[in-house]
């Protein structure tokens, strides 16, 4: 912890935008980019926490659970999304799923 910044936390919302910003370039979903936008905002309330020496744990907290529950919303829409427009779960396809045989 430096300050009022939480290295952990950044350093993690920060690899999770960066996975989910890679995912929206090479995916077609829309959540995706939703997603990666809120944990852009995400970081930038870490790094705000750090800059501006007004801001105290609460509106850490409050920011960050905003955040949070557009992570989820956009999560939950995108499964929405898919089972509305009718296309099967992506696990249907798996190839690693084993078959139980028959004996």
């Amino acid at each position: 912890m430096v300050g009022p910044l939480r290295i952990d936390h950044a350093v993690e919302d920060a690899v999770l935008m960066l996975i989910f910003g890679w995912l929206a370039l090479t995916r077609d979903r829309w959540w995706l980019f939703v997603m990666t936008a809120s944990l852009a905002l995400t970081v930038m309330v870490h790094f705000s926490m750090a800059w501006v020496p007004g801001l105290d744990h609460r509106a850490d907290v409050a920011a960050r659970l905003g955040l949070g529950v557009l992570t989820m919303a956009s999560l939950l829409l995108g499964v929405a999304e898919r089972w509305m427009a009718g296309e099967p779960p992506a696990i249907a396809g798996a190839q690693w799923r084993r078959r139980i045989r028959a004996s």
